[in-house]
């Protein structure tokens, strides 16, 4: 809400982007009137006078991972390779998970008994891998398959409530944060919803708050102390709620999120900026733009100049620029896309699991 005093503009910031009453106080900033005080109403307009853009097309996987692991090999001396028991639950995987679904043009005449014979003949294929590492006496990798394939038939139990409710009347963005974070536990990534709590960034003397939806957090070492700051993000998700609006060729190599509307694009870019100081990759930040059950993984890459800039200033100089790189989006429930994705999701998994030593 504005309310005019003179010359000076006044924004009510005792809202949470999600609408929750966090404090009750108004505040006096003369950036109250060029930059919201809440992330949800954010476009890329307002991150453009911050000096943030997003690439003009998306990079290839591979590319986009680049920057992110050479952050975690000079972090931590190692490349971060996965060992090998992980290595062939990906492989198993993508070779057992072999059945698509497309929400978008299957859900006014859903044949759910075809969903759950392909879940059923997924199920049958992986208990031979169980048998093997019990034949082999390998209890530390049957540790790891068993948790694996708990998860893998969590997802699915999910997905076929999903499919059970989809015309029930609630929500369908928050049944596809569930669906996630049931795919994400799938690569050993542990998610928190992200109204756990609230985040904080000043620009100059204005207070931006905001939360992503769901939030992908390394737990500090034993050692460290809990006064001391730890970089613990590790992914950061941004929820589209409307689901169906990519509707552009995601497959195309010249894929852009120029076709994403400005204030999705906005919320997300801010995100990722006030995540930067606690990021696990910092000086860069990985975050999910979710749309429905398509993920596209993106990358802000800013310099500690900048960044201090836009926090002590509240404006850059036209020279100043950082920018948010981004993959093609990936469909979690289209048997291609996942075999390119997982594979990147299980070494945040890792990561985040401290599984790579």
């Amino acid at each position: 809400m504005l309310e005019e005093n003179t010359k000076t503009k006044f924004h009510d910031c005792s809202k949470s982007s999600s609408g929750s009453p966090l404090f009750y106080r108004k505040q006096n900033s003369r950036y109250a009137d060029r930059f919201p005080c809440k992330t949800s109403d954010w476009t890329t307009d307002h991150l453009l006078h911050l000096g943030i853009d997003y690439a003009e097309t998306s990079s290839d996987l591979p590319s986009f991972m680049l920057p992110v692991k050479e952050i975690y090999r000079k972090k931590h001396g190692v490349e971060g390779d996965l060992p090998d028991v992980y290595k062939n639950l990906l492989q198993y995987t993508k070779d057992r998970w072999n059945f698509s679904f497309d929400f978008q043009k299957e859900t006014r005449s859903t044949d759910e008994s075809a969903v759950q014979n392909g879940i059923k003949q997924s199920v049958d294929a992986i208990k031979s891998l169980k048998e093997d590492r019990l034949k082999q006496h390998d209890w530390a990798s049957l540790d790891v398959y068993m948790r694996w394939r708990h998860n893998l038939v969590d997802f699915w139990h999910h997905f076929v409530m999903l499919l059970r409710r989809w015309r029930k009347e609630w929500p369908k963005e928050e049944r596809y944060t569930i669906l996630l974070m049931a795919f994400s536990r799938v690569c050993f990534l542990v998610p928190e919803l992200g109204q756990a709590y609230s985040e904080l960034f000043t620009i100059k003397d204005l207070t931006v708050r905001g939360m992503p939806e769901v939030r992908f957090m390394a737990a500090p070492p034993l050692n460290v102390d809990r006064a001391a700051s730890y970089d613990s993000q590790i992914l950061i998700v941004t929820e589209v709620k409307e689901f169906d609006s990519l509707r552009v060729d995601c497959n195309a190599e010249n894929f852009s999120l120029r076709n994403v509307s400005k204030k999705v694009l906005g919320q997300h870019g801010i995100k990722l900026l006030m995540e930067r100081s606690s990021s696990f990759f910092f000086p860069g930040v990985v975050g999910i733009l979710c749309i429905g059950t398509k993920m596209i993984l993106s990358y802000l890459n800013i310099t500690q100049d900048h960044y201090f800039r836009i926090k002590e200033k509240g404006k850059v100089d036209s020279n100043t620029k950082a920018t948010i790189s981004y993959t093609r989006p990936y469909d979690i429930l289209n048997v291609h896309d996942r075999l390119e994705i997982m594979e990147a999701l299980f070494w945040f998994g890792i990561v985040q699991s401290k599984y790579i030593a």
